[in-house]
């Protein structure tokens, strides 16, 4: 294939790697670092094109903001001298699904590996909103090692609640992994036709061939595992609504057909020694570090799936969990089980499919959606804190989604190393922080909680400066009630700061029914107003019927003879029973 001859500083263009309608990929490299890039530059036919030129502005801006290791990563854009627009992306050392596929050389449990990297990335993307549209094994690029990364999010859109945001008609996407709804116009697209194309692409990928429309798995002669089958034919459902709820749903049913057999052995035979190897079955290891790992069982009798955190010896994370265990709230994960010894701590949880508040924090959340996260959260503490227990470590990785998007708190009393941010924000913070008036536990959960809704709401954690709490824009811009909720909560104003959570789930309720009557005014349903219409009309009409029943003598002025005007009363007459 040939290459580029385009001047991008700081890039040199090496062969084309991929071509489509839109768009050309070339291999290059990034000189500063001496590394292999992918340079995705917008085609020559194409850059006159309005409606391309933004899909492809709005691909880069998506998967900028989408930080899963399972969506391929963008590291600059732009547009050169001669005006090509432009993105870089990490190089995989690959090939797309498809070319896989047709080479028939990946063994029936690794191909279910690779649909189990696909959900992650896809119900991570779901959980910011972004709908893909496009899911077929070309846009699925899957390195030496069998690793998947989703790509191209040019035809992606941003949604609210899974619902397309998009107002335009036309079919975007291709056609034969296209959910059926999306043939009729593009504003049908959510979570669940996504999903629907993802059954297509296991349907090819098991089968080698395309499924037909309406038609089961046995139906069209293929054999395949009965549990992967129903998956499979579940996805495929014309019906939206057969279809599963979400890509976590399939994940966790990928997960039962694995029971482990994808995971690293010698990190297996680590998490099999946190639980009874014949009470529970290892499905997945969620993360494993050197503080702390996080691993999904599922338990034998019950086919119930759990959550087991092992980490550093913590007298805090076991009292906390030992109270928990014995107590019960709708915002807080069930604790079924404690231990410890001389060197960890264990934590038997509920596990909970709807992943954390960190994974949705791409985007700043509205008043709408916030304020009911924010006071289940409040809730939660509340009753933990007249417990006598205390959270002290609280982020965004510690609040949880179960299915019906009720948020759980979890991770009482374990420590967590956070340095996501840039140093001098974390290193006011933690300074911030510390000075809590008489540095109570309770407190210090506000503070912590305080700074998750900040970054909700701004797009970024609180700055210090000089002790001050700096007020930006995007925090002026917030209601003034709001703000001063905020700062009371991380302790900028000590004598009126909160002395407890269930004091802050009174304010945000408050705040929440002011709200509900300023901005959302009750709407007048559409028989009232449509009966309101013809009382206008109906008036309009009876002004003009008197207006010309007293005022003859100006028509007749106006040259207009008796049947002119014994007409024009009579299509008065007429308007007028229309309107009644």
């Amino acid at each position: 294939m040939s290459s580029l001859n385009l001047d991008l500083a700081g890039y040199v263009f090496g062969e084309k790697i991929a071509d489509g309608g839109m768009a050309s990929v070339y291999h290059g490299t990034q000189l500063s670092l001496h590394r292999p890039v992918a340079i995705k530059v917008l085609s020559q036919k194409m850059q006159a094109e309005s409606v391309a030129r933004e899909a492809f502005e709005r691909e880069s801006l998506i998967i900028a903001q989408l930080n899963h290791p399972n969506i391929i990563h963008i590291i600059d854009k732009g547009i050169t001298p001669e005006g090509t627009p432009f993105f870089i992306m990490e190089y995989v050392d690959g090939q797309d699904l498809g070319r896989l596929m047709r080479s028939g050389e990946v063994p029936p449990m690794r191909r279910v590996e690779i649909c189990l990297q696909i959900c992650k990335a896809l119900a991570y993307a779901h959980k910011n909103g972004v709908v893909h549209r496009d899911i077929k094994p070309g846009n699925i690029l899957v390195d030496k090692e069998l690793n998947a990364k989703v790509l191209d999010f040019g035809i992606a859109l941003y949604s609210e609640d899974g619902e397309s945001s998009e107002e335009a008609t036309e079919v975007m996407g291709t056609l034969r992994y296209m959910a059926p709804e999306l043939q009729q116009s593009t504003r049908l697209a959510n979570a669940s036709s996504d999903i629907y194309s993802l059954g297509i692409l296991m349907f090819e990928l098991f089968t080698g061939q395309l499924p037909i429309l309406g038609q089961s798995i046995k139906e069209q002669g293929a054999k395949l595992p009965p549990r992967l089958e129903r998956l499979i034919d579940s996805c495929l459902a014309i019906d939206p609504d057969g279809r599963p709820s979400s890509f976590m749903g399939v994940h966790n049913q990928l997960l039962q057909l694995l029971r482990g057999s994808h995971l690293n052995q010698r990190q297996a035979a680590k998490a099999k020694d946190a639980v009874d190897k014949k009470t529970f079955t290892l499905l997945d290891i969620l993360s494993d570090s050197d503080h702390g790992s996080l691993y999904l069982f599922q338990e034998n009798t019950t086919a119930a799936q759990v959550l087991v955190r092992k980490c550093e010896r913590s007298t805090s994370a076991y009292e906390a969990g030992r109270k928990l265990a014995e107590l019960s709230h709708p915002n807080i994960v069930r604790v079924h089980g404690v231990s410890k010894n001389a060197r960890t701590t264990i934590v038997v949880t509920d596990f909970l499919p709807g992943g954390s508040l960190q994974d949705r924090l791409i985007r700043t959340a509205s008043l709408e959606n916030f304020l009911p996260l924010a006071r289940q959260m409040c809730e939660g503490l509340s009753y933990a804190h007249k417990h006598d227990v205390y959270h002290r470590n609280l982020d965004a990785s510690n609040v949880l989604f179960g299915d019906n998007g009720t948020v759980k708190i979890t991770g009482f009393g374990i420590a967590h190393k956070d340095d996501t941010e840039a140093s001098d924000t974390i290193s006011s913070l933690s300074e911030a922080r510390s000075k809590i008036a008489e540095n109570s536990p309770e407190k210090i959960d506000l503070f912590d909680c305080a700074v998750i809704f900040y970054r909700m709401l701004v797009g970024e954690r609180p700055r210090w400066y000089l002790g001050r709490l700096q007020e930006g824009k995007a925090f002026m811009r917030l209601p003034e009630v709001l703000r001063l909720i905020l700062v009371k909560m991380l302790g900028a104003n000590t004598r009126e700061s909160f002395k407890s959570a269930s004091e802050v789930v009174a304010q945000l309720e408050q705040l929440n029914e002011e709200l509900t009557t300023l901005i959302l005014p009750a709407v007048k349903p559409e028989v009232e107003v449509v009966n309101e219409k013809k009382k206008l009309l109906l008036l309009l009409l009876l002004v003009l019927l008197f207006l010309t029943l007293l005022n003859t003598s100006v028509l007749m002025i106006l040259g207009l003879d008796n049947d002119i005007i014994q007409a024009l009363r009579v299509s008065m007459r007429s308007l007028f029973q229309q309107g009644t």
